[in-house]
């Protein structure tokens, strides 16, 4: 068994470890080095400033002068106790709000409890019973797009890729640098405040892109459906009649002889319909709506 000194594994060079010391010794391994990291981290005075947190009350996204602070509510979820132990006191040594779940099921549980107020997950892939890559799965297709970053000791490029594919924002191989975790939730936070996402249960639109997708099956529209729904979903369940309509989509006061808003929300219906539970409902002698069936809006 190696041992470890002051954060650096015995026969490893010192040159090689930069920064908070590198988890760079084999996997079987990984409990006893990170256990002996973080502590040596969070106690010795020499290493803790490289993971003391800024003189904001939480992690800054940049040092520019325009660094604005991000809180975030962060669920780990690994069935290594150690690991997820360690991980949490690093992490709210910076002020991160964490949660912990120890497999799928509770993990669950977590995500149902907190919410809107959970902002990332970090998954482990290989855990007892039902699998990380099976419950992204199952995440994404009920259209739940909490960012999820994937930490698995599986370095395959197969595995990197499947891993994305099924909908994770990013993927890190155990072992790892602690620095360059950081560096990825603040890379995933970013993303996710520069790309608009609207959503209405399982229905996503990306604003930046033009895209819609309902529980990961994407919906095709054209331009100006995909602004009628922009503008159902701002509405949020409130009743938008034919004139408001008229003027917000297509930039044109009430014409009593036009029948373009029926029109086009009969072929937007159509499209949803055949994607899913969510609808337009009819308000009569008021306007329209976006409903679902059997779904919350957010």
């Amino acid at each position: 068994m190696a041992r470890v000194l002051k954060g650096r594994p015995i026969g490893y060079p010192r040159q090689a470890l930069t920064g908070v010391p590198q988890l760079l010794l084999a996997r079987e391994h990984k409990s006893r080095l990170l256990s002996q990291f973080f502590f040596d981290a969070l106690t010795d005075p020499i290493l803790k400033p490289s993971l003391a947190p800024p003189t904001t009350a939480c992690e800054s996204v940049s040092n520019g002068p325009q660094s604005r602070p991000i809180q975030m509510h962060i669920l780990i979820v690994d069935d290594d106790a150690r690991l997820r132990s360690f991980l949490i006191r690093g992490l709210v040594e910076l002020d991160f709000t964490v949660a912990e779940a120890s497999d799928a099921i509770e993990a669950r549980e977590q995500i149902a409890n907190l919410g809107e107020m959970l902002d990332l997950i970090l998954l482990d892939i290989t855990m007892p019973g039902e699998d990380g890559l099976t419950m992204l799965k199952d995440l994404r297709h009920k259209g739940i797009a909490i960012p999820v970053i994937v930490l698995s000791a599986r370095q395959e490029v197969q595995d990197r890729v499947r891993g994305l594919e099924l909908g994770a924002d990013d993927y890190i191989v155990k072992p790892f640098a602690f620095d360059e975790l950081l560096a990825r939730i603040r890379a995933v936070r970013r993303r996710q405040e520069n790309t608009p996402i609207m959503t209405w249960g399982a229905l996503r639109l990306d604003l930046k892109h033009h895209g819609v997708h309902h529980a990961n099956k994407k919906i095709d529209l054209s331009p100006r459906e995909f602004s009628l729904l922009t503008v159902l979903l701002e509405a949020k369940g409130k009743i938008l009649s034919r004139d408001n309509l008229l003027q917000k989509v297509w930039g044109i006061g009430l014409d009593p002889g036009t029948n373009t808003v029926d029109v086009t929300i009969g072929r937007l219906r159509k499209r949803l319909h055949a994607s899913g539970p969510v609808r337009i409902e009819t308000v009569v002698g008021q306007g329209y709506r976006l409903d679902t069936k059997g779904e919350e809006s957010n």
